[in-house]
């Protein structure tokens, strides 16, 4: 059973939320929503109890990927299909407007952008993930004594704005006061890189996409340039836009590899002309200088100042 892509913007999640919604009913009783991802995709590793083997929702949803059954199990939370039973583990029950459901049959659609994590909720996750590690080791700790997954879920989702939204997130109402100031910068920090993507035009959040990555991973691993292109199936100059938006996200330094690519000339009057521009629009750079753009999009980019490398996408789990 996999999800079904009603139009570009929505997703028909109704196979998806029977499934979770059956498995809270069946369950002996209330569990994690990682738990109940576990049962529905099938994965046997961790389970609690062998008999949950046995449930007819056990592996329903094998085809879909972890995040986007943990995606729909939030939105039934706060769509108000299922609720949460113990607000400090995260442990999930069925509402009455769950089991309704599914007594329905009409399509139970979403807006794509509402269901996914968007790039800066995965930053944040990141960052979220790396703050719980380091309290931890310093308090003698294990990861979720700090706060659970369930509870880093939330922050990142809504990303409160100041400390009594922070203690409103399901299990965190008690957090050291400490600790919600340094979950709070967090936050902060990731609000900034928004502001920063839109000033870039949206580099940041390309450089998050699965693509980019790719690009990233190979780049990195010494792969020539024109080969990377052609695994991509991309032309050269569109694989350049790739780096640049890379760059300007902080996640590779190119630089290096730009001074081995260009003339020297040719880049010192390059980034000369792109630090005194008013413009920075490629089409009038070729006007003045007469260079390809391929050359001119990496003249751009070497006269940048190389931003803060940002925290690495890390898979929210």
């Amino acid at each position: 059973m996999s999800q079904q892509v009603t139009s570009n913007t929505t997703i028909n999640i109704r196979p998806a939320a029977e499934a979770l919604i059956k498995t809270v009913l069946l369950l002996d009783r209330p569990y994690g929503f990682s738990y109940l991802t576990n049962i529905t995709r099938g994965d046997d590793q961790f389970l609690k109890q062998q008999a949950h083997r046995e449930l007819e929702t056990f592996g329903e949803l094998e085809e879909e990927n972890f995040g986007f059954v943990q995606d729909v199990a939030w939105y039934l939370i706060r769509a108000g299909y299922l609720t949460v039973a113990n607000k400090q583990f995260g442990t999930i029950s069925a509402t009455i407007k769950g089991e309704s459901f599914l007594e329905e049959q009409e399509k139970l659609e979403v807006e794509k952008e509402v269901l996914r994590m968007q790039w800066f909720h995965l930053l944040l996750t990141g960052e979220l993930r790396d703050l719980r590690r380091k309290e931890a080791e310093a308090a003698g700790k294990e990861p979720y004594e700090i706060f659970t997954n369930f509870m880093m879920m939330g922050i990142a989702r809504l990303m409160p704005a100041d400390e009594g939204a922070l203690r409103r997130i399901p299990g965190l109402d008690k957090i050291d006061k400490t600790l919600a100031e340094k979950i709070l910068s967090k936050i902060a920090n990731t609000s900034q890189e928004m502001v920063r993507d839109e000033e870039l035009y949206g580099a940041i959040s390309k450089a998050y996409s699965g693509s980019h990555r790719k690009v990233k991973e190979m780049f990195e691993s010494g792969i020539e340039v024109d080969e990377i292109a052609r695994r991509q199936n991309i032309k050269t100059n569109t694989l350049y836009g790739y780096l640049e938006n890379l760059h300007l996200a902080g996640h590779i330094n190119i630089k290096p590899w730009i001074e081995d690519q260009v003339d020297g000339k040719v880049l010192h009057r390059g980034t000369d002309y792109f630090k005194q521009a008013k413009s920075n629009r490629l089409t009038d750079a070729h006007d003045v200088l007469g260079l390809d753009f391929e050359t001119l999009r990496l003249c751009r980019v070497y006269a940048r100042p190389l931003e803060e490398p940002a925290a690495e996408y890390k898979k929210a789990s």
